[in-house]
């Protein structure tokens, strides 16, 4: 027998420790196990084919021997090219982020070339002089704001960016957002665009990851979680890798977390993927253990209404508003559609109907694509998708974080 281990797929510090759902296969393709990147397997001597997923797409393929002379092997799962670890800001962009289209290709007229006569170089320099200053791309132009409070309840107030840490690349800027024991907010404002609201998931004791991509027209904000295999977990999500999601979800309740945000991502997968047993009691103490936290009443109540018990999870959506807008999509979808039928069944209570005229009137700027919450508008208490015209108001430079 050999003892098989895996080396990365993440060469930076951060993810150093991050783990990725791995299916051995023999040669004719028969699945021989599924197992994390992180744990190790006994394997009887043979060839085998080892495939591992990043969330953003790339597919890695290993091929090895084990043999029964070599009692342990360690295949190594990092690319062909990284022989130095990548730097930690360009990481989550490269290997963990939705990857995004390039600009569109515009078709152009092409004018046939003429054979007729070659002009002379000397001829061509004569009557092409070179301009005198050399015209220079604009930088874009953007600030940052944000703001703690509930959206609902037009509790909000501006604060400053809470940035712990910051990492930089050539075009990509990482801020470490430091924990807080309130919801917030961060905003991005450019000119002729529709401000952009996005949740940050922080609890008490964690934080998130706020990671900043220029363009040349435009910056790109992405927020990830603190928790390393949570973050990986969300990638999947996004990037609809649902065997991946499924597979990393259960490993990681199976750990005893620590981290209430990297929690609820884990149960969030788990309402996805209709797997309820396995929640166990983890919906109530999400619930319960920081109840100014949206998404522990979102998860309570849609598995509580799963399990048949409306009464009971009426109540948990009902706590929504006094705690704000939920996190993460999928809790705003929940409390939304189970709210919209139980004011219909006539069942609820009148409050459970303004709850979803609320819930409903907010979420109409909501882009359901993201995993976690984003929305438009200037106000982040008012979601409207009116773009910004004018002076930027005061807040983080965009542009100077690249300096």
């Amino acid at each position: 027998m050999t003892w098989l281990t895996f080396r990365g797929p993440f060469g930076s510090k951060r993810f150093e420790n991050a783990s990725v759902p791995v299916l051995i296969h023999t040669p004719e393709l028969k699945l021989v196990k599924t197992m994390m990147s992180s744990e190790g397997a006994s394997l009887d001597p043979g060839t085998y084919v080892v495939t591992a997923r990043l969330p953003a797409g790339q597919e890695i393929v290993r091929v090895f021997e084990a043999r029964a002379d070599v009692p342990n092997c360690s295949v190594d799962l990092r690319g062909e090219d990284e022989q130095t670890p990548p730097v930690e800001a360009a990481e989550v962009p490269a290997y963990v982020a939705q990857q995004r289209a390039p600009n569109p290709v515009v078709a152009k007229r092409v004018r046939r070339r003429s054979y007729i006569r070659k002009p002379d170089p000397n001829e061509f320099a004569l009557s092409s002089p070179m301009p005198n200053d050399v015209w220079i791309a604009p930088q874009p132009a953007g600030v940052l704001r944000c703001f703690a409070g509930n959206p609902l309840r037009k509790t909000l107030k501006e604060i400053a960016l809470p940035i712990a840490s910051t990492q930089k690349s050539n075009d990509i800027v990482e801020y470490v957002i430091a924990p807080a024991a309130e919801t917030r907010w961060v905003q991005c404002v450019q000119p002729s665009r529709a401000p952009v609201n996005i949740a940050l998931p922080v609890s008490r004791h964690h934080g998130c990851i706020l990671t900043m991509r220029r363009e040349a027209d435009r910056f790109w904000i992405d927020i990830h979680l603190e928790n390393a295999d949570a973050t990986l977990l969300l990638g999947y999500q996004q990037n609809r890798a649902a065997r991946e999601e499924a597979v990393s979800a259960e490993r990681m309740l199976e750990q005893k977390l620590d981290d209430p945000i990297a929690a609820i991502a884990a149960a969030y997968s788990l309402l996805r993927s209709g797997e309820l047993d396995r929640l166990h009691n983890w919906s109530k103490h999400l619930m319960d253990w920081m109840p100014w936290i949206p998404d522990g009443a979102a998860i309570r109540g849609e598995h509580l209404a799963r399990l048949g018990q409306h009464k009971e999870a009426i109540d948990a959506f009902l706590a929504i508003p006094d705690r704000g807008v939920p996190m993460f999509c999928d809790g705003l979808t929940f409390v939304i559609d189970r709210l919209r039928l139980y004011s219909l069944s006539g069942d609820a209570p009148p409050s459970a109907k303004d709850a979803h005229t609320q819930l409903a009137e907010f979420a109409t700027w909501v882009d359901f694509t993201k995993v976690v919450t984003t929305y438009t508008g200037i106000n982040p208490a008012k979601p409207e998708p009116t773009v910004f015209k004018g002076t930027l108001p005061p807040g983080t430079d965009c542009a100077k974080a690249f300096e």
